[in-house]
């Protein structure tokens, strides 16, 4: 059997489509949270703590906070590439 890798940082690659632009072809902040919503969940489910998982032991995980670095503005059509990571422990958030 393979051993897998586990990736403390995970990277995901996205595509700025129509419905996540806004009338000057930028991508809307609200577009950008949903992406790192969807990279955070990928990155829980490759680390083994999935949704499914964690609720059948009575327990979820949620994204709490988010600190956004943009370098250039992403606009429509664009690829953009998001890097998620678990930032510790503290009290009752990871």
């Amino acid at each position: 059997m393979a051993r897998r890798t586990i990736l403390p940082v995970w990277k995901s690659h996205y595509r700025v489509q129509g419905l996540d632009a806004d009338l000057m072809s930028l991508a809307k902040v609200s577009a950008l949270c949903n992406y790192f919503q969807e990279s955070a969940g990928q990155h829980a489910d490759h680390l083994g703590v999935e949704y499914a998982a964690l609720l059948s032991k009575g327990m979820v995980w949620i994204l709490s906070r988010l600190r956004i670095q943009i370098e250039a503005y992403p606009i429509l059509g664009e690829e953009i590439v998001l890097e998620t990571w678990p930032a510790g422990i503290d009290g009752l958030f990871a």
